[in-house]
């Protein structure tokens, strides 16, 4: 009974002693936030009578606030808002006070433990909880690690690289600039290098890397193959017909690829031989790097424009593409045409029209010159 008795004793001075120490009373959320938002880190404090509150940046061993005062030196105001502010809210019990540590404009390097401590004065152990703080940041690409632009060989390889940063880190997906497969076999693959070997002139092109962490918005890169190789011409069309000595014109084209890009040049075959068409008053020659979507890397649209079709511009026509590896042809057979042919031709309802209209004015003008004779008679 007397062990009982003080048991009991016992148990009241232990409460008596520590049941009044300050507590902190709930856990510390977690927070996960993108960088350049707002963080709230609330710390849940009971009996704290005149001791003092802290919150420390244990990544960086930063001591922020004393109660709900900032003493971290450094605490810039921008927009009339500080970095860092502590918020001292009591509780309807008058004994639990809330300190709201608010985290501004927050970067990569806020993230990490903070941690709330309460330093009781005369004790060897002090009250403290640990919270967490986790900054989203979106991909960045890194231009250094990351492929630009890279000739090769047919035959040859290459690596095609790309590198980003980013909280999580992010994943790096490669694909074609064009949606066809990559020249592995697949569609999309995943890593920062894409190796690629037995190169082709089929591979040139743009291979794009996407870089995500679901963090928005991802960030790509287009990264540039060109592939060395001789060039290859065909025609768009390979005969066109028009009319002679009507003032029509007629637009021939081929499509010429090769790298480095080719030298282009139109010809007329006369007999065994052929003769070089230049760019004048006859003819007009285009080279175009574009045309709609229809063109691929490394390919020239190349046109000749015969000016005023006559007889002698009738029979066969090459296209010549040449570079350091070799030289290709397409050849075009140009043939008469009882009526205008192509796009640029005039409506033919308007030439009948005016062809009337010519005739009634002359049949006026013939009247009006006989009344006038037969006046003057």
């Amino acid at each position: 009974m007397r062990g009982a008795l003080l048991g009991l004793i016992f148990s009241v001075y232990l409460c008596t002693v520590h049941c009044q120490n300050p507590q902190i009373t709930q856990q510390i959320l977690p927070e996960v936030k993108r960088i350049g938002q707002t963080a709230y880190l609330n710390c849940t404090v009971t009996r704290q009578q005149l001791n003092k509150v802290y919150w420390t940046h244990l990544d960086t061993q930063t001591t922020i606030s004393s109660d709900d005062q900032i003493i971290v030196d450094y605490n810039k105001v921008v927009d009339g808002y500080p970095k860092y502010q502590c918020i001292k809210a009591p509780l309807p019990d008058q004994r639990t006070i809330v300190y709201m540590l608010i985290i501004r404009r927050l970067q990569q390097r806020d993230s990490g433990t903070f941690r709330c401590r309460i330093y009781v004065k005369g004790a060897t152990k002090h009250p403290q909880k640990d919270g967490s703080l986790t900054v989203l940041v979106p991909p960045v690409m890194i231009y250094s690690q990351t492929t630009s632009t890279v000739s090769v060989m047919e035959g040859g390889s290459t690596d095609l690289k790309c590198n980003a940063t980013g909280y999580p880190y992010p994943n790096i997906t490669w694909v074609r600039g064009n949606g066809k497969a990559l020249p592995i076999g697949k569609f999309s693959y995943r890593g920062t290098i894409l190796k690629l070997t037995s190169i082709q002139k089929r591979d040139r092109g743009v291979y794009r890397c996407v870089c995500d962490n679901n963090v928005r918005p991802p960030v790509t890169h287009d990264a540039t193959m060109l592939v060395f190789f001789r060039p290859e011409a065909n025609y768009v069309q390979d005969s066109y017909g028009q009319a002679q000595n009507r003032q029509f014109d007629l637009t021939i084209e081929c499509r010429i690829a090769g790298y480095p890009d080719p030298e282009l040049k139109w010809y007329q075959i006369i007999g065994d031989g052929k003769r070089e068409i230049n760019d004048d008053e006859k003819h007009d020659i285009q080279i175009l790097t574009s045309h709609g979507s229809s063109l691929d890397i490394s390919e020239l649209w190349f046109t000749l424009t015969i000016i005023n079709v006559q007889a002698n511009d009738y029979g066969r026509y090459e296209c010549e593409g040449s570079n350091v590896l070799g030289t290709d042809s397409a050849f075009i057979k140009l043939f008469e045409t009882s009526e205008c042919q192509g796009a640029n031709c005039p409506d033919e309802a308007a030439v009948t029209g005016a062809a009337n209209r010519q005739s009634h004015l002359l049949g006026a003008l013939g009247t009006i010159i006989t009344i006038s004779l037969v006046y003057h008679l």
